[in-house]
């Protein structure tokens, strides 16, 4: 597991971050769902704080 510290105050801000410093994640990051101190943030205004852990989970299929 890797970890990365990226400044942003919000889900979309943590996006267009994540994105500007890897930008192969602009095709698979809006389908990944993150998960934003263990909650699953489904809103781009949802608040991220400081030294927040997010985990990005990739799409996956199967049950």
């Amino acid at each position: 597991m890797e970890t990365e510290t990226v400044p942003a105050e919000t889900v979309g801000e943590l996006h267009a971050a994540l994105v500007g410093r890897h930008p192969a994640l602009a095709d698979v990051l809006p389908r990944c769902s993150l998960l934003v101190g263990g909650v699953r943030a489904s809103d781009d205004a949802g608040p991220v704080g400081q030294d927040e852990l997010v985990d990005v989970l990739p799409p996956f299929a199967g049950g």
